[in-house]
């Protein structure tokens, strides 16, 4: 079978990158055998993407809800395609291909805009499951705490607490 230019380089782009991320994945946690003693591994959620992916998405949808309820509120009805707005994630790619105007770069300015929504909000949601399907694994540090006499002063005495963290 002969294969064109285009296929040999998606297949040369397909085999390098499932094993740069095979070994992507057997460097992203190293062994750290010299943790203090008491110490233990966690799995743990990656914050930062767990953070900003339903931002980044709220941002994204709220732009195409604006948008939409501003066409509804300028001409109530003339463009019923803009409701399509209101659907996260599919409306902004709906109303991109149900747009239609005389003016062919005001169809590109609007589409453009259509397109930028959806994918931001596309962005917002990739950015939440990678925080949730890739946990990374960190050192935590064991906490001891015990309660141990204390002198105070010459004829004092006390109780108090000490610990390692």
């Amino acid at each position: 079978m002969r294969m064109g230019r285009w296929g040999i380089i998606a297949t040369g782009s397909i085999a390098a990158f499932s094993t740069s991320a095979s070994a992507r994945a057997d460097d992203a946690a190293p062994r750290d055998d010299s943790a203090a003693p008491g110490s233990h591994r966690e799995r743990r959620f990656r914050r930062w993407p767990l953070i900003a992916g339903p931002a980044v998405f709220a941002g994204g949808y709220a732009w195409s809800v604006i948008a939409g309820a501003e066409a509804e509120i300028v001409e109530p009805g003339a463009r019923p395609y803009l409701r399509w707005l209101y659907v996260p994630v599919v409306g902004p790619f709906v109303a991109a291909a149900r747009y239609h105007s005389a003016s062919s770069l005001q169809n590109v300015v609007y589409d453009t805009g259509y397109v930028f929504e959806g994918v931001v909000q596309i962005a917002g949601l990739a950015l939440l499951a990678y925080g949730l399907a890739a946990p990374e694994t960190v050192v935590v540090p064991g906490v001891s705490v015990a309660p141990m006499p204390v002198v105070l002063g010459g004829s004092g005495a006390g109780i108090g607490v000490i610990g390692t963290f």
